[in-house]
């Protein structure tokens, strides 16, 4: 079950991280200056931290349901818009893309799984 947890924490450090890059490296490269579309880009890294940060909370909290659902309802509506997104435009085939798209499937299995069991598997103390 180590393995289990370890991609768990990959994922949601994984999605914090290309938050990341996409707020302080990609965002400022697209748009030198300031406009509406700079901030829709950006919310869409803010979107990656808060989905990686909810998953930190379902990890440390493996016993909350609050929490278990929340990142189940966050990973799975992430993974529908990433993947939608990536078929149209296809990004979906380029590294980024499928990077993305596999973190966020990876943390949606295992927020599945947590749930499945309620007992939060990937971080439960007992594995």
């Amino acid at each position: 079950m180590r393995i289990y947890r370890f991609l768990d924490a990959a994922a949601a450090w994984g999605l914090v991280l290309l938050g990341c890059v996409h707020v302080f490296i990609a965002a400022p490269l697209a748009y030198p200056e300031v406009n509406e579309r700079m901030f829709w880009f950006i919310g869409a890294g803010l979107s990656l931290w808060y989905a990686g940060a909810i998953n930190l909370v379902r990890q440390a909290n493996p016993v909350s349901r609050t929490a278990r659902y929340a990142s189940l309802l966050t990973n799975a509506s992430l993974l529908a818009f990433v993947a939608a997104y990536g078929f149209y435009t296809g990004a979906i085939g380029r590294p980024e893309g499928m990077l993305l798209v596999g973190l966020v499937a990876v943390a949606t299995l295992l927020s599945a799984l947590g749930q499945r069991t309620g007992t939060g598997v990937v971080s439960s103390p007992s594995v």
